[in-house]
């Protein structure tokens, strides 16, 4: 808020040394800032509403899904599709959130999310979360693959050893 105020005040400076403002005196020019800081704190009043609203739309959103996944069993969907499909979805899916071409979808997924939140992160930061994140996760995959996917699915473990030779 105090940046907006320093741009305000030195927006007006500019107006008035290229004569499209009058010169107010310093009394005046105060009250002219609390009215643009009133207006600014109304504005910053309404963002914060609007975020810890998204906050609590996202808990219940989270708490629905869980207890539907919980009292559907959701996990049968997942067993009803054939081993071939299995093996599509993780391709798919580890494709999209790990692949090459990722970096530009998560980078846009972060600031919408942050957004939605009403944080402000810095570009570097959201850099670095792309750097490590994804890394990560891709390890874990490929560990789970490799390690834990054999013993839960046979079939889908075979199709990607099939697919590791092509």
């Amino acid at each position: 808020m105090v940046k907006e105020l320093n741009r305000e005040k030195a927006r007006y400076r500019l107006e008035v040394k290229i004569g499209k403002s009058p010169l107010l005196s310093d009394d005046d020019l105060w009250w002219e800032l609390r009215g643009k800081a009133l207006e600014l704190r109304e504005e910053w009043r309404l963002e914060n509403r609007k975020a810890f609203a998204n906050i609590w739309s996202g808990v219940v959103f989270g708490i629905s899904l869980f207890a539907l996944l919980y009292a559907n069993q959701g996990y049968k969907i997942i067993n009803n599709i054939s081993d071939t499909g299995k093996a599509f979805l993780i391709i798919l899916i580890t494709d999209i959130f790990l692949g090459y071409h990722s970096e530009s979808g998560w980078e846009t997924l972060l600031e919408i999310i942050m957004e939605h939140y009403g944080l402000e992160v810095e570009k570097y930061t959201i850099t670095i979360f792309i750097c490590l994140v994804p890394v990560v996760m891709d390890a874990c995959v490929k560990l789970w693959l490799f390690k834990f996917l054999p013993r839960l699915s046979p079939r889908v473990s075979n199709i990607f050893q099939e697919m590791k030779r092509h």
